[in-house]
């Protein structure tokens, strides 16, 4: 019968925390490991979002060692009465902004503000990539929807049926 090796990768204990909060205690070969455990047990059902927040993670050992990280989590996109979805488009006319750009204007922090509208529902999406957070003031970007904010502008442009 042949040797066989058997390569042994020691897990360590590491105490999991999301937004400051210590939840649970993961054994893990390594502190990324255990990270990426706390990044994908993020929940959105956990958070009442309208806007994009970003999350703090982090995994720390009994040694003092500690990784951490963080976590985006976007609104989810409202529903689209189309079957199917969004076709988001920035008509000038409704969205605003310059006719070369429309629906774009600078935020003033270095990034910029995007509005388009899904041309089947009338739903407004807004992106700014120059928003903060509010926790730290670190640059993030932001996507938040409006359902059928175009909706009754798309109707009398006889864009969208009632």
């Amino acid at each position: 019968m042949a040797n066989q090796t058997r390569t042994h990768q020691s897990r360590r204990t590491y105490t999991l925390a999301e937004g400051g909060v210590e939840y649970r205690t993961v054994r893990s070969t390594s502190i990324d490991a255990a990270l990426e455990v706390a990044r994908k047990g993020v929940s959105r059902e956990n958070y009442t979002i309208e806007q994009s927040i970003v999350i703090e993670i982090a995994a720390r050992h009994r040694d003092g060692s500690e990784l951490s990280g963080t976590v985006t989590l976007d609104p989810e996109e409202p529903n689209c009465s189309d079957e199917n979805g969004h076709e988001w488009q920035s008509p000038h006319d409704l969205v605003g902004g310059c006719k070369e750009n429309p629906g774009v204007w600078g935020s003033g922090h270095g990034g910029i503000k995007m509005n388009s509208v899904c041309i089947h529902c009338g739903c407004k999406r807004r992106t700014d990539t120059g928003a903060t957070r509010s926790d730290n003031g670190a640059r993030m970007t932001s996507v938040e929807y409006e359902p059928g904010a175009y909706r009754d502008a798309l109707v009398e442009d006889g864009l969208l049926k009632e």
